[in-house]
């Protein structure tokens, strides 16, 4: 029980370090706050939304809890859960390293469905659905940013201060952030039953919240410097694409990569205002999107078996 707890606890870390930190990619690359003080807003606002949502309304956490449909009666809830965190956390570090922005979310989703599968199991349709569509919605939700330039560029004086507009906007990207991710690894102490829904909570807000405040500097610059550069108008009309369309499908219990729903806002938005995309770095983090589902989904597998023989053998 003490070791899942260190893994979920390191899981929400690094989701925090690697997924988080692009909430305050906008406000730090256009200057507007400095890289401490965005971590230290976003990390605040990311623990409230996670306790807050999966208080009141733990939709996502719920779907995401039904993704492994075990065999009735199966008693190994808790090696599913061990196999699962450490295939996400070692796919998340090697991305954390490489600066590549992955879904730990998305990890986590493909690594229950693995050990499912590997544990005779199977995976929920529905559950399975929803994650598809959520990657579906991520693409057309970033093109709202197209609309968002549309709307800046013609009425940007009468908007006031834009720089308190995109402050604004970066906290309601970091608390929807805390809504949908804390949602998914509260999901795991839910499957597992090891932990109290409230303790589960506070596990996964407190290490996603450090997380942000101890990472993620290189996945700023990645997508804020090296995709495009990224100014106020930018930042701005990205960061409120997103935190509409986290909003709406954390309402409905979609679960959506925050990374993807960033980046595809970041990508429209630079587009719309006439900013050049490197195309390189664009594809580099598509490819490490593309290659988050089997490679978690094959290593939790693979790690599952691991565990069971290793038990065997003790």
């Amino acid at each position: 029980m003490i070791f899942l707890c260190i893994l979920l606890a390191a899981s929400s870390f690094l989701n925090g370090a690697t997924d988080a930190a692009n909430t305050v990619t906008g406000a730090v690359c256009s200057g507007i706050l400095k890289p401490t003080s965005a971590c230290a807003l976003a990390a605040a606002m990311e623990a409230l939304g996670n306790a807050l949502s999966c208080t009141l309304y733990p939709s996502v956490a719920m779907l995401i809890s039904d993704m492994a449909d075990l065999p009735q009666g199966f008693g190994d809830r808790e090696g599913v859960c061990i196999a699962a965190l450490c295939a996400v956390a070692v796919w998340s570090a090697a991305a954390w390293a490489a600066g590549l922005p992955t879904s730990e979310g998305h990890g986590l989703m493909a690594a229950l469905a693995g050990c499912a599968v590997q544990a005779g199991g199977t995976v929920s349709l529905r559950a399975a659905a929803a994650v598809f569509i959520g990657l579906a919605m991520s693409v057309l939700g970033g093109s709202l940013s197209l609309a968002a330039v549309k709307i800046f560029s013609r009425f940007a004086q009468s908007l006031g201060p834009q720089k308190k507009f995109c402050i604004a906007s970066l906290c309601a990207s970091a608390f929807l952030h805390g809504a949908q991710d804390g949602q998914k690894f509260v999901s795991v102490g839910i499957t597992a039953g090891f932990l109290s829904k409230g303790a589960s909570v506070l596990l996964c807000a407190v290490a996603m919240a450090l997380g942000t405040l101890c990472g993620g500097g290189r996945i700023v610059r990645r997508m804020g410097i090296e995709m495009t550069h990224t100014d106020l108008y930018t930042s701005c009309c990205a960061d409120a694409a997103s935190a509409v369309t986290l909003a709406v499908l954390t309402f409905f219990g979609i679960p959506v990569s925050t990374t993807h729903m960033r980046m595809s806002s970041l990508a429209f938005a630079a587009a719309g205002s006439g900013k050049k995309l490197d195309k390189r770095v664009l594809l580099s983090l598509c490819l490490a999107w593309v290659t988050t589902f089997p490679a978690c989904y094959y290593l939790a597998k693979f790690l599952y078996t691991a565990l069971k023989y290793l038990l065997n053998c003790a």
